[in-house]
């Protein structure tokens, strides 16, 4: 809806606001292939967003200008107050991208950020259940599989992977009944 509003706005605002229509235009030009309209099996991928965030910031910055123009903003010594607001934004930024290394450190670390965003998250719940099988971490594995499950039963793949765990720590009985309730599916 958002999206159609701001495709529907863009070519009459173009000649007024060209840097702001060429931003937000690039903005979502970047962003259309990534999109899962044909699905690319990455759900969830942050890297995607560096292309686009050209024209977010060029957006950005261009409205702090044009604020800095209209209001008269002063000068503080030698710093504008629009400069100050650009830096202040940009450490955020920073801080808020630094916060997140810990959380890509490997892909089980990845999957616990992100159940802690969204714990009855199917999704979540099973990359995080598949990564630990991965490893081997067969005891561990089976806690978050049996939340998805459990969260979402009609999701064949919690299922699967969790019909697998079971196989892999011989309890044949459990996994058979989940394989055929993936099956079914």
């Amino acid at each position: 809806m958002l999206l159609a509003a701001i495709a529907a706005i863009l070519p009459f605002i173009f000649k007024r606001f060209k840097i702001i229509s060429f931003s937000v235009l690039f903005f979502f030009v970047t962003l259309l292939p990534v999109l899962n309209i044909i699905p690319i099996k990455a759900l969830e991928a942050e890297r995607f967003l560096y292309l686009p965030s050209i024209g977010f910031s060029l957006f950005v910055a261009y409205l702090v200008s044009k604020v800095s123009i209209r209001f008269k903003i002063p000068r503080i010594g030698e710093v504008s107050l629009a400069i100050l607001i650009a830096a202040i934004l940009i450490i955020s930024y920073f801080l808020r991208t630094s916060s997140r290394i810990e959380d890509w450190k490997d892909a089980i670390a990845l999957s616990r950020t992100r159940i802690e965003a969204s714990p009855s998250s199917a999704w979540a719940l099973v990359a995080l259940g598949v990564n630990l099988l991965e490893k081997e971490n067969y005891k561990e594995a089976v806690k978050p599989l049996e939340k998805a499950v459990a969260a979402s039963d009609s999701y064949w793949l919690a299922r699967n992977a969790l019909g697998t765990c079971y196989l892999k720590m011989d309890r044949y009985a459990e996994a058979e009944a989940q394989f055929e309730a993936a099956v079914q599916i």
